[in-house]
């Protein structure tokens, strides 16, 4: 009878070299999908804030127009109730910073005349007392605001 012994030190068993090179291939390609979570979500999220927050500006944007008929139309001293039937459903989200400070007791609103991002001026309509007490067109570009531009 022959007993074999084997070194101390020797080489490892093909098994277990098949089995570490399935880890590191495991590990990798593990490592390679993190790398690609951690750049592509936020990438991800960021456009659909950005996509969200372009349409939010634009239904904002094309809700807050008074045409420039409708705007001609309005008298001082008419009532706001009268004013408001004929007012789009919101104001301006974004309205000029002019620096203008309305009267104690005032309360003036933004409107565009046209759709967002092609206008150079705005409409203010300013209340008081439930009525309208100002109406002015409100340069809001490069461009001063002219008679034909309301017209």
């Amino acid at each position: 009878m022959v007993a074999t012994m084997p070194r101390a030190g020797g080489r490892p068993e093909p098994e277990k070299a098949t089995n570490t090179a399935e880890e590191r291939a495991t590990v990798r390609r593990s490592a390679r999908r993190g790398l690609i979570t951690v750049v592509a979500a936020p990438l991800i999220l960021g456009a659909v804030v950005g996509v969200v927050a372009l349409g939010y500006y634009l239904v904002a944007g094309y809700s807050s127009i008074l045409r420039p008929a409708q705007y001609d139309a309005l008298t001082i001293g008419q009532r706001e109730d009268d004013v408001e039937r004929v007012l789009p459903a919101m104001q301006m989200i974004d309205p000029p910073g002019e620096g203008y400070r309305p009267p104690a007791g005032w309360s003036c609103r933004y409107y565009r005349p046209d759709a967002p991002f092609s206008i150079t001026y705005v409409y203010r309509l300013c209340f008081a007392d439930g009525a309208l007490v100002a109406k002015h067109l409100v340069q809001s570009g490069s461009v001063t605001p002219t008679p034909e531009a309301s017209g």
